[in-house]
């Protein structure tokens, strides 16, 4: 309703009415892009994840990454796992 009509009332008075703040409303109108991951990047973690025999977390996985040249934080690698679905295999204990 807000967006119909924009041109011919004024946007924060609209928004003061539907009750909706403007940031929220230009939110709505312009989502954000998410930034697709470069594939080399993934490869990488996944050869990595393979090599560790799926025992890295992100915190290791990390600093695989920036061994191996990428400029990765720990929790851009946390969600770079997310993404290729890599997960970490618990070891079990010897009782």
């Amino acid at each position: 309703m807000i967006h119909s009509l924009r041109k011919a009332y004024p946007i924060a008075a609209m928004c003061a009415l539907a009750g909706v703040s403007r940031s929220s409303y230009y939110a709505f109108v312009r989502p954000r892009e998410q930034p697709r991951r470069a594939s080399h990047l993934l490869d990488a973690a996944r050869q990595i994840h393979d090599a560790s025999r799926a025992s890295y977390g992100s915190r290791r996985m990390a600093q695989s990454l920036q061994r191996k040249g990428f400029a990765v934080g720990r929790y851009q690698a946390r969600s770079l796992m997310r993404e290729a679905e890599l997960a970490v295999r618990k070891r079990r204990t010897h009782r």
